[in-house]
């Protein structure tokens, strides 16, 4: 997914902000291209743990 945000939006926000809210929705901020001010940044699903899957199914 991308984002963008314009400094002069009235609902801007930062990217800081923007990957604290991607993480928390499950994505993470893959790449920002632009200055602070006027940005897009590319979200990715997050990635889950090889290790928190394995082993929690039975294929018998």
């Amino acid at each position: 997914m991308v984002i963008g945000e314009k400094a002069v939006d009235p609902d801007y926000i930062s990217p800081r902000r923007l990957a604290t809210l991607a993480e928390a929705s499950g994505f993470t901020l893959d790449r920002r291209f632009g200055p602070p001010f006027a940005y897009e940044a590319r979200l990715v699903p997050a990635r889950i743990p090889l290790s928190s899957i394995v082993g929690t199914r039975s294929l018998s």
